[in-house]
């Protein structure tokens, strides 16, 4: 639902906040970012867990080149619900 709803207040000419999931799949980020293309409209999606300091500590190593140059990256997700 985010999407339209996305959609809805951008067609009526506000900003929008959204929480991700941003869309359900690429041709509805394709729309709406086709839709904000030319406008003076601002939008933005919220991730807060990259707020954290080990995430901003960890990018911070990896724009400094600390561990190297990155080839590969492997993710998880710990939690059983959902």
């Amino acid at each position: 639902m985010h999407a339209s709803i996305d959609m809805s207040a951008l067609q009526l000419g506000k900003h929008v906040y959204g929480q991700k999931p941003l869309a359900h799949d690429l041709y509805e980020v394709r729309k709406l970012t086709e839709f904000v293309h030319g406008t003076k409209l601002v939008t933005q999606m919220g991730i807060q867990i990259q707020a954290t300091n080990h995430y901003r500590m960890a990018v911070h190593l990896i724009q400094k080149g600390v561990i190297g140059k990155i080839k590969e990256t492997h993710s998880w997700c710990p939690k059983s619900w959902g």
